[in-house]
């Protein structure tokens, strides 16, 4: 099995509690992340594995349209 890349980073929380999680630039450019890309987040023990929606399965599956839940 491959394993995939990972990287390290912080998360910080803003004003209302919300969680930001820090996202390298040069990981946005590799994945083609940008605003508006809807993400499925899971947390694993030690980790958070980010998988990008297709735009198609986002509406089937109840997850933000988007725009609405995006990683920078």
């Amino acid at each position: 099995m491959t394993e995939s890349p990972s990287y390290i980073t912080t998360c910080s929380e803003d004003e209302e509690g919300n969680v930001i999680l820090d996202i390298p630039e040069e990981l946005l450019e590799a994945l083609g992340w940008g605003e508006g890309t809807v993400l499925d987040i899971s947390a694993l023990p030690g980790s958070i594995v980010l998988r990008k929606v297709k735009p198609e399965d986002a509406s089937s599956t109840g997850l933000a349209p988007e725009g609405e839940c995006s990683a920078e």
